[in-house]
């Protein structure tokens, strides 16, 4: 009488990847946890620029500062 349908679907670690990916892009948490990572990581290396000014290494001062300023 009915007649039933079936699908047959393999799922692999690019499906699988594809909808981590799509959640993470929704989530409010991760979108704060990435904003905040995109303000922390710039800091810490403007920090270490400052660190190295202290220890009179001058290469190091330029490499991390402009580092850090580059990501804001």
């Amino acid at each position: 009488m009915y007649k039933t349908m079936t699908i047959d679907y393999k799922i692999d670690e690019n499906d699988f990847l594809t909808h981590q990916l799509f959640v993470a892009s929704k989530s409010d948490r991760i979108k704060r946890k990435r904003q905040r990572s995109k303000i922390l990581v710039p800091l810490i290396y403007v920090a270490f620029g400052l660190l190295f000014l202290f220890q009179d290494k001058v290469s190091l001062t330029i490499i991390f500062s402009l580092s850090g300023l580059y990501g804001f």
